[in-house]
C-alpha cells in the first residue's frame, strides 16, 4: 500500500506590522514587521496572507511587493539582512534606498489594490522560511494612495506535511 502525503495548515502565525499603519508615503520606503519566531521545528512551507486597508481607493492594479528576511537570532538587531531592524518599523533599506535593499530579502509576492476603501484580504505566496526567524517586509511599487491608519494585518500560515 503507497503512502499519501497530505497537506495541513498548522497554527496560524500572527505577526505584528503595525507600521503599515504609518505607511504614507508610496514613492519611498516601505514597512517592516518585528522579528517573529517560526518555530525551532517549523513547516517546509508557509502561506503568507496579508490585508490592507486604503485611507482613498487606490487605481485598481497598483502595487505592493512583499518580501521575509530571516535570521539565526531572536535578538531584534543581530543578524538580519537588507538592513532590517527587526523592529514593527518604517523600513528605508539603506541610506533610504528601499527599492534596491529589498533585493537582499526574499520575494514572497506582490499585492495588487482595487479600486476600494474596503479591506482587501489576499494570498500574496508561499514560501520556505530559511531560517527560525523572520521579518515581513512591504514595500509600494506601483500604488498610487497611501494606506490607512488601521484594519491591516499579516498572518502566516505553515502548510505542514503529514505522510499517512
Amino acid at each position: 500500500m503507497a503512502n499519501e502525503v497530505l497537506v495541513k495548515s498548522g497554527t496560524p502565525i500572527s505577526v505584528t506590522m503595525t507600521s503599515l499603519n504609518s505607511l504614507a508615503s508610496v514613492t519611498t520606503g516601505g514597512a517592516q514587521s518585528i522579528k517573529s519566531d517560526l518555530g525551532a521545528t517549523r513547516a517546509e512551507r508557509m502561506l503568507l496572507r496579508l490585508q490592507l486597508v486604503f485611507g482613498t481607493a487606490p487605481t485598481a492594479g497598483g502595487t505592493l511587493d512583499v518580501f521575509v528576511g530571516f535570521s539565526t537570532t531572536s535578538s531584534a538587531t543581530v543578524g538580519n539582512p537588507a538592513n532590517l531592524s527587526g523592529s514593527d518599523a518604517a523600513y528605508s533599506g539603506y541610506t533610504n534606498d528601499a527599492q534596491h535593499a529589498k533585493q537582499h530579502l526574499c520575494f514572497v509576492g506582490v499585492f495588487y489594490a482595487c479600486a476600494t476603501t474596503v479591506a482587501q484580504v489576499a494570498d500574496i505566496g508561499v514560501f520556505t522560511p530559511l531560517d527560525r526567524y523572520g521579518m515581513v517586509v512591504v514595500v509600494p511599487s506601483g500604488v498610487n494612495q497611501a494606506l490607512s491608519n488601521a484594519g491591516h494585518a499579516v498572518t502566516l500560515f505553515p502548510l505542514v506535511q503529514e505522510v499517512q
